[in-house]
């Protein structure tokens, strides 16, 4: 077990930094990649698909990407802090860089996922 020091609370940027960071972004960039690509294959193959159509599907398929990304981050807490990061081992140690507590990662996960499965 990780032995954690109590952590002042985390200013407004600090929050969105982690928030941002936990969720991944060059990650949630493929996601978007491939699901556009694959829309415009819809749309080329003739299917009649509109812009709220395309949205309808990205934004909970990214929320609930998102949601496995929070949901790793908080599974990964004490090996993150354990973790010598390389460019090649990364690590899920968003919350120990920025000194949050492991249930900021786990509200997310539930927030995203739930938000991600109402949009369906």
């Amino acid at each position: 077990m990780v032995t954690r020091t109590i952590a002042p609370p985390l200013t407004p940027w600090q929050s969105v930094q982690l928030y941002a960071r936990m969720a991944r972004p060059s990650q949630l960039l493929a996601v978007f990649l491939v699901y556009a690509w694959v829309f415009m294959l819809g749309l080329a193959a003739g299917t009649a698909l509109s812009g709220a159509d395309f949205l309808s599907g990205l934004v909970p398929l990214l929320l609930a990407s998102a949601s496995v990304y929070y949901a790793y981050e908080f599974a990964d807490v004490e090996t993150g802090a354990l973790t010598v990061r390389t460019p090649f081992s990364g690590g899920g140690a968003t919350l120990v860089d920025l000194g949050a507590a492991p249930h900021t990662a786990l509200g997310a996960a539930w927030i995203t996922l739930i938000a991600g499965a109402g949009g369906v």
